[in-house]
Order: C-alpha cells, then structure tokens, then sequence
C-alpha cells in the first residue's frame, strides 16, 4: 500500500493545482482532445502537452467492438491497429498502438529487459498481436477476439506505459526536470497511457478496476493509484531520485502484478477440462483460456525471475495449444501464492480468487 508521505505529497499537489485546473471528462464530452498542459485527469494535472495520449485506450475500445461484433470484423481491427483513429498528435499525424508496439527506445528500458530475454525479440510485442492476425494457434474467432483485446489492453499498453515511466526515472537522475520537455512529461505521457480520461474500461486503470471487482474488493482504485504518481511527478520536478523509484517499484507491485494475478485466476475459474464428448466444456472455457494466457504474459517475465517453477506451473496449467489441464484453476493458484510475497502482495489482496474453488 501507499505510504503517508506519497498520501501528503498527493493532497499538496492536489492543493495546488485545485484553483486551475480544466477537466478532462468535461472536454471529452464536448468533443475537445484531452493532454494539455494544465489539464486535470483524475486528480493528476499535466506539466506538459501529450496530445492524444489519453485518447489512445479508445482505439483499444473500438478494436475489442469489432473483433466482439456478428461476423467479427478482424481487417478493420488491425487496421485501427496499424493506423490508428481516435488520438492525435499536435501535428494532426495519429498515435498508433502499432507504432508503440514497434518502437525501438523499448529496447533501452530497464522494466522491458526481461521480457526482452524470455521472449528472444525486441519486437515481442509487435509480434504478440500480429500472430492474432489471420490462422493463428487459437481456431476460434472467439478466442482470437479475447486474447486481442487482452494483449492491447494490458500487454501494449503496459509495457508502453513502462516505458515512458522508465524515461521518466532517467531523466530524474540525470536532473532533467523541465516540464515540458523533460521527467515530468515522459510522466505525464505514463499517466495518460494508464488512466485515459479515467472512466473508460480499454485502459490499464480499467484493467485494474475490473480486476478489484472480480477479486470481491473495492474498484475504486484511482485514488491510490493517483498517490503514487503524484509522488513520482513531485520527484521528477525535484530530481529525487529515491523517491521516484520507491514509488515506481510500488506501482509496478500494486497496479501491475497484482492486477494481472486478479485476472489470470479470474479467468482461471472459467476454464474447465474438456472432453471427447464436451469438447470445449462451458461455452466460455475457451475465451477464458485465451484472456488468462494474454494477461499473464504481461507479468510472466516478473514471476519466472521469482520463480521459474512457479512460471512454468501457471503455463502448463493454462496450456493454450490444447486443453486447459485438470485443477488449473488450483494450481494456478498455488503457483501464484508462492510468489506473491515477493511482489509485498499479501493474500487477502486476492480476496475471494484465493478461496473459490474450482467449478
């Protein structure tokens, strides 16, 4: 949980920017284009212009409408994919997920480094939605459908969101503080990749929100969230290094391990064994299978420098070339609250996915 100081360091921030601030949902509403310097999103005002970066977790939304529609319309997918829609730059050229997906700078950053070395490419994720584009491992339009979504919301954006924090954390230490051009506007471009305007479900905030929810606790995380970013925006205008990095490695445990835990066991729980005479069980076996495979490889690098059997358990239980295998759900688990720990999750944190059996 956040400490004290990040609960003072939020209420101090908030303080000052309460008398001038403009309201994101409100010029969303009206149609204006979110990520101006000054702009309040969720409580987190920006230091800088990052148009279109709020807007990008729309793209995600129309995607998941399109590969969910009666015929799924993959084409049109990958092509808001490759081209974007709904964010801009101040240029007017289009923010793309594709385009996050490729960037080389990923390569540089120290919270992409291990996924860099478990999935032998710099363009892993580049290569984690084009395999979903035509014949794919997963047969099901269905399954294809969930495992897109998943690895848009949660993989792209997250790793992206990373990556744009990491250069934040750099240019702290390298006393780069300028508003607009340095710590704070790599962070404010975080920020915006995370919450969006804070309402929508395509975001990583959405993601953890939805997460809380099926894990039986409260939903309402953006306050604790917004504690730790506003601690990292004070330390990025300051230069405190410390500070910056304490708060990160408490987010990267709190809103991104934790979330994706929450999900996989979601998930886990739907998934049931086939047989020759069912053989896909429930009907929503299959998509579950496919959304618990897409959001644990978002955290899979992080558990297997944990623990490689633990990794390796939660993998063989999902089995996504076949059938989910007998007591996945509780071997999941179990594999899950061995590591948990190192992440300083506590188990009541899984609430009630840590109790429910395996249907």
């Amino acid at each position: 949980m956040a400490t004290n100081s990040y609960i003072s360091i939020a209420m101090a921030v908030l303080l000052m920017a309460a008398s001038a601030h403009v309201d994101a949902r409100t010029l969303l509403q009206a149609g204006t284009s979110i990520g101006i310097k000054g702009q309040d999103i969720g409580g987190f005002v920006l230091a800088s212009d990052v148009n279109g970066y709020p807007e990008v977790n729309l793209d995600v939304c129309d995607i998941k409408s399109l590969v969910e529609s009666t015929p799924p319309n993959f084409e049109d997918a990958f092509t808001i994919y490759a081209e974007g829609k709904n964010a801009f730059r101040s240029s007017g050229r289009a923010r793309t997920l594709m385009n996050w997906a490729t960037n080389p700078e990923l390569a540089d950053d120290p919270f992409v480094q291990p996924y860099i070395a478990e999935y032998n490419e710099v363009l892993f994720l580049e290569s984690f939605v084009t395999e979903l584009n035509g014949t794919t491992f997963l047969s099901e339009d269905d399954d294809r459908a969930a495992a897109l979504y998943a690895t848009l919301r949660s993989t792209v954006s997250v790793l992206y969101m990373m990556h744009e924090m990491d250069v934040a954390m750099a240019r702290t230490a390298l006393n780069e503080l300028d508003d607009d051009t340095g710590a704070p506007h790599a962070l404010d471009e975080a920020y915006c990749i995370w919450a969006g305007d804070t309402t929508g479900e395509c975001t990583p905030l959405g993601l953890a929100k939805e997460a809380a929810q099926a894990a039986g606790l409260s939903n309402d995380l953006q306050a604790e969230f917004l504690e730790l970013f506003l601690a990292m925006q004070v330390a990025s205008r300051s230069g405190d290094s410390d500070a910056f990095n304490t708060a990160r490695e408490t987010f990267i445990n709190r809103g991104i391990v934790l979330p994706h835990i929450q999900m996989v066991l979601k998930n886990a729980q739907q998934m049931v064994e086939r047989n020759p005479r069912e053989q896909r069980g429930r009907p929503e076996a299959g998509t579950a299978q496919a959304f618990a495979f897409a959001y644990y490889r978002t955290i899979l690098p992080l558990v297997k420098e944990v623990s490689s059997t633990a990794s390796s358990a939660i993998e063989d239980a999902i089995n996504i070339s076949g059938v989910p295998k007998p007591n996945a759900y509780n071997k999941i688990q179990k594999a899950f609250a061995s590591v948990i720990s190192s992440f300083d999750i506590a188990k009541a944190d899984l609430g009630d996915l840590l109790i429910k059996k395996n249907p």
